[in-house]
């Protein structure tokens, strides 16, 4: 079988566009980081596509708790923008 090293999905700070996210992995929270301060709306998917945590801020720095979710990889969707996750 193929083993996959965990070292290729580690990133520790993921920067796209205007969103940063860290520490990515992560095991109890996730951090959103923009540029300025504005109005952004959230979606934290799993690997089948459920919506596992939701949320809407207007800071720079927003906190996201993921320590009741299991270990894997999501998907995070920003004001439309995807970012991967590994918890």
């Amino acid at each position: 079988s193929l083993k996959i090293p965990e070292s290729f999905f580690r990133v520790n700070f993921l920067a796209k566009g205007k969103y940063q996210i860290y520490p990515n992995p992560t095991n109890t929270y996730l951090t959103i980081q923009q540029r300025t301060a504005s109005v952004a709306y959230y979606i934290l998917y799993n690997t089948i596509g459920q919506a596992v945590a939701q949320g809407t801020f207007n800071t720079a720095r927003h906190t996201i708790s993921v320590a009741h979710l299991p270990t894997g990889m999501y998907s995070l969707q920003i004001n439309g923008q995807c970012l991967k996750v590994v918890k």
